[in-house]
């Protein structure tokens, strides 16, 4: 195969528009062993040399699918994964050499700080990937790869060491660098949903093995597909990713809440781990970052439904509510209020209209907000205090309207609180639950605020 590319150059292109292909497929992370065949044979590896996309179009995508190919075939051990990854590359850097085209370059600096980088973010560190950002355009062809597998590899070692804002933010900055870090990213997340797809499919995914059981990924490797996802939605810049390559991936969101969608009903109890919401919240609800551009809103609410009628383990109540979940309402309370995607379903089972409307207005989220930062309230203090609230409310009455007045009642009581700190906040609570002139129902709404800051 690789002597008819030296000898027809229909043939030769034919060739690489087919690695090209398979570099983007789900079978991405098996091209590199292709290409070390085809050259080791110097005279087709030289005949290659018109192509002068080769890093871009086919080495840098088949990097992050080899990386998640090992991902796999190391059952989601990162350290494994990633010592496997740096082998691969070693061989790779030898093909390469033997015509006078070695991937790492002596004189290239960064190479050393991408693989300290690499080994760190095994470990849930990143501090080093917004200098890689930086340098990323001038980088050697090795160095570049070795970050392709930082990027996978950090995606799940944070979902495993609950470091996934960390990684969400150095993503960010990493991919507002260039447009070659933003479609790196976009790469890598799309080689771990297809490792998805090749699972929900029982497609082997460890070389020479039986395919991964579907239960097994959802356990172990479905968090980092959750936490790239994330990433993605936060880092690439939809106007720039548009125009180039990364918009594939963008597109591709729907493979997102597919794969991860799928992936929940094999995982035990009601609620969805953490990295696995924020992956499909990305793709979904968390500001169209990912997708909102390209699907019609009408088409994007009907796939909404369609994905969470079918995810059996989730009780009804919380399915409506996630299924039509307002964008700007779930970034408010993942950032600006810092809930964990595991605490907002929780309170969705008390009050449903958490995600998509108003608790009574829309000020009511601002109010604790105000409270948080006056009484320097943490996320899970913040998430006990409504936790409290609503159960309290919820005890009083199975009526909507009137559930809702007594919240109105306990948020216009709430944004007069000039508390400084928690103890203080807890007070004026506890007060406010002493007083007998105050009404019955909301002083159980106070009540329950005041254990919350226990």
């Amino acid at each position: 195969m690789g002597q008819a590319g030296v000898r027809d150059p229909e043939a030769r292109k034919e060739l690489y528009a087919s690695l090209k292909t398979l570099a983007t497929s789900p079978a991405s992370g098996r091209v590199t062993d292709v290409i070390e065949k085809l050259f080791k044979d110097p005279e087709v590896a030289k005949s290659f040399d018109e192509f002068k996309n080769l890093e871009k179009e086919i080495l840098q995508p088949a990097a992050t699918g080899l990386a998640a190919r090992l991902l796999a075939e190391n059952d989601g051990d990162t350290k494994a994964a990633s010592n496997a990854y740096r082998d691969k590359l070693k061989t790779l850097d030898e093909t390469f050499s033997n015509f006078g085209k070695p991937l790492f370059d002596g004189r290239d600096g960064v190479t050393q700080a991408a693989s300290a980088a690499l080994e760190d973010a095994t470990n849930g560190k990143y501090s080093a990937l917004a200098t890689l950002g930086d340098n990323y355009e001038s980088m050697s062809t090795g160095s570049k790869l070795l970050t392709a597998g930082l990027i996978v590899y950090g995606a799940k070692a944070g979902a495993d060491k609950a470091a996934e804002g960390e990684y969400r933010e150095a993503t960010k900055e990493f991919a507002a660098a260039s447009k070659g870090t933003a479609e790196l990213l976009a790469g890598a997340t799309k080689s771990l949903v297809d490792l998805g797809k090749n699972a929900q499919q029982r497609v082997a995914l460890r070389y020479g093995a039986a395919a991964l059981d579907v239960a097994e990924f959802a356990a172990k490797i479905a968090p980092g597909i959750g936490v790239a996802a994330s990433a993605a939605s936060l880092g690439i810049n939809v106007d720039k990713a548009k125009g180039g390559n990364a918009g594939y991936a963008l597109a591709a969101a729907g493979d997102v809440i597919g794969v991860l969608g799928g992936l929940v009903n094999y995982i035990p109890g009601g609620i969805v781990p953490g990295a696995i919401a924020s992956g499909i919240g990305a793709a979904i609800s968390a500001g169209g970052e990912l997708l909102g551009n390209f699907i019609d809103q009408n088409d994007l609410a009907d796939e909404r439904q369609r994905l969470f009628a079918g995810l059996d383990q989730l009780s009804k109540n919380l399915r409506e509510p996630l299924a039509t979940a307002d964008s700007a309402r779930i970034k408010f309370l993942t950032t600006d209020l810092n809930l964990k995607p595991e605490q907002i379903q929780a309170l969705l089972q008390d009050n449903p209209k958490l995600a998509d409307g108003p608790l009574g207005t829309e000020s009511e989220l601002h109010t604790i907000l105000k409270l948080t930062k006056n009484a320097k309230l943490t996320s899970d203090e913040t998430y006990r205090l409504l936790d409290g609230v609503f159960k309290g409310a919820s005890s009083l009455s199975e009526d909507v309207l009137k559930r809702k007045a007594v919240l109105d009642t306990f948020f216009r009581y709430a944004y007069t609180i000039p508390a400084q700190d928690k103890g203080e906040l807890k007070k004026l609570f506890e007060g406010g639950a002493n007083n007998d002139n105050l009404d019955a129902e909301f002083k159980t709404l106070l009540l329950g605020a005041a254990r919350a800051l226990n």
